[in-house]
């Protein structure tokens, strides 16, 4: 084994099952934030046992002596750290056999928790500490990797393999956990968190506690319309998110990195986007549950404000867009010389402020890893709007680097569409209910609500022009005709602004992926897509092909792709109505 050198790594867990224990923004934070302290007190235990801050390859952090005793911190994040947002991730790799060290740690993070845990929920502190020894899933692996060897890569599947390890606890009487984060009083809501140590010591300064003089902990309800009025007028403001985010090909990435060195610098640029990623979130009006590495979870309004201008208003779309532009920032080395790798997938569950945290984090953990699967580049966006009413729909971007402009395109529409609006109920309250503009604020979604009617029963129609615009290499007026033919009324024409940002939006759209249609045909003559993608659909209904230009196999998935375009063209309007309509309709 001349050629090896020893590395231990620990992974903490278990985190998707402890996010299960509860139903409230406070409960998830401190789900998330119980592991990101772990971690950081292990780190600490072990600096402070003699391990060399240089011998951690993940996370790089920085030490400073307190009284005698080292703290340790990620460079950058104080702000967002006195915020509780939580920078460290489930994963310490270090270089050397740290295997004793590393269970003293361990040891010694379960004690304190267990003694913090315990105060806060008015149990003994050593049933509250077998219980967290039994449940917590902290693993210590010491591991031979051979020089050259991407180190944090060497331990991905060994780290994966003990995460999903089967685990149960012998008696399961009692979960401190879950009294922890949900058990109420009828004075005092949260009132168990708010006795947590870890919460205690932020309150002031923490992204979930109001500005009121009872320091409430934020619901559902604040974060959806953190400006907490009574009367809304917006329908988006009875509607929260779950973003869940994370970078794709980092672990190739790692592999690559032949030295330790080389490994902690690819560590920092990832807690460095995080920290960045977790400003912005805040500026918007959000709540980072984690950000650690490269991955990335919050919870966020519908709309925020615009960060580094707080005056403008902005979608979750804009602030996806934002965040990819981060990451690529962030990465900008990688990427030159591996284009395209890394990127950023993300999945985006929109749920209404009745719908359960639990299930919204589930959905965005599902999304996500759709996303990741939504294009052969990944980079995907994948968003899932669940209605109070029970309805739902899917919007999926197939790169959100390539569509960026796509997404800039829906975010003018959306911004264009709540301007009128809101003056439209300006010109409403300021004249009598009687007045001829009594209830024009209704008009534009009534407008898309028809828009979206058309494009879908005249799907067929919609296609053959998507397809014909193909055929002529995206230049000409078919898809433009298909608006001006289909949307001709001359009730209709007040409407114009939006209908040509509609049509600009699926003539982009279509753009946007026919390099892709490019890409799947290969070879095969361009002028005849149009001809093989009428062929396939044909085929698909059942009827005798009239021509059979291109493969099987090809013509369909070019059709599926063409399909997607239109799919995406229709949920635009959905999500553009969404957006604009009044609290209570569905």
């Amino acid at each position: 084994m001349a050629d090896c050198e020893k590395y231990t790594a620990v992974t903490l867990g278990p985190i998707y099952d402890t996010f299960n224990l509860t139903s409230t923004p406070g409960g998830t934070w401190c789900a998330s934030y119980i592991f990101s302290w772990l971690s950081k007190k292990m780190i600490t235990e072990m600096v402070n046992n003699g391990i060399p801050q240089d011998s951690f390859i993940a996370p790089v952090f920085c030490v400073n002596t307190t009284k005698g005793r080292k703290q340790i911190s990620i460079s950058g994040g104080e702000i967002v750290a006195a915020k509780g947002v939580g920078l460290f991730f489930d994963h310490i790799i270090v270089k050397g056999d740290c295997m004793k060290e590393a269970k003293d740690a361990r040891e010694s993070a379960i004690v304190t928790l267990a003694g913090m845990v315990a105060a806060a929920i008015g149990e003994k502190s050593d049933d509250v500490k077998k219980w967290l020894t039994d449940y917590l899933r902290i693993y210590i692996v010491v591991k031979d990797v051979p020089k050259g060897e991407g180190v944090i890569a060497a331990f991905g599947d060994t780290l994966a393999a003990l995460e999903y390890e089967p685990h149960y606890i012998p008696v399961d009487g009692k979960n401190y956990l879950l009294t922890l984060f949900e058990r109420d009083s009828s004075v005092n809501k949260n009132r168990c968190l708010k006795q947590f140590e870890l919460v205690a010591s932020l309150l002031n300064g923490w992204m979930l506690c109001s500005a009121d003089e009872e320091k409430q902990i934020r619901d559902i309800e604040s974060i959806a319309d953190p400006s907490g009025k009574e009367n809304k007028n917006w329908k988006t403001e009875e509607y929260y998110c779950i973003l869940n985010s994370d970078g794709d090909s980092m672990g190739k990435l790692f592999k690559s990195c032949a030295t330790d060195e080389e490994a902690k610098n690819l560590s920092k640029k990832s807690f460095q986007y995080c920290v960045q990623s977790a400003e912005m979130i805040l500026e918007y009006g959000g709540v980072p549950l984690y950000a650690g590495g490269d991955d990335l979870l919050a919870i966020l309004p519908v709309m925020g404000k615009e960060p580094d201008n707080k005056e403008n208003e902005i979608s979750v779309f804009a602030l996806v867009n934002r965040l990819n532009a981060k990451f690529n920032k962030a990465f900008a080395d990688e990427r030159k010389a591996n284009p395209g790798k890394p990127s950023l997938s993300v999945g985006l569950s929109i749920q209404h402020i009745k719908s359960p945290l639990y299930e919204a984090l589930n959905r965005a953990f599902s999304l996500l890893h759709e996303a990741k699967n939504s294009s052969g580049s990944k980079n995907g966006l994948c968003v899932d709007l669940q209605k109070h009413s029970g309805q739902s729909f899917r919007y999926t971007v197939r790169g959100i680097s390539d569509n960026s402009d796509l997404l800039e395109t829906l975010e003018k529409m959306i911004a264009d569409a709540r301007t009128a609006k809101k003056t439209a109920l300006t010109a409403k309250k300021s004249t009598s209910a009687s007045s001829s503009t009594s209830g024009d604020d209704d008009n534009l979604n009534i407008f898309l609500s028809s828009a979206g009617f058309v494009m879908e029963t005249y799907s067929a129609l919609f296609l053959s022009a998507i397809n014909q615009y193909i055929a002529n290499g995206c230049t000409g007026t078919p898809i433009a005709n298909f608006f001006r033919n289909m949307f001709d009324n001359d009730a209709q024409k007040k409407y114009e602004t939006y209908l040509n940002g509609l049509r600009d939006y699926c003539e982009l759209s279509v753009k946007k992926d026919y390099q892709l249609i490019k890409k799947t045909i290969e070879t095969e003559t361009d002028r005849f897509i149009h001809e093989a993608i009428l062929s396939e659909i044909t085929n698909d209904a059942g009827k005798s092909a009239k021509t059979t230009i291109i493969s099987k196999e090809t013509g369909k998935l070019t059709a599926d792709i063409v399909c997607h375009i239109a799919d995406r063209c229709a949920d635009a309007v959905r999500i553009l109505r969404f957006m604009t309509e009044a609290p209570g309709k569905e």
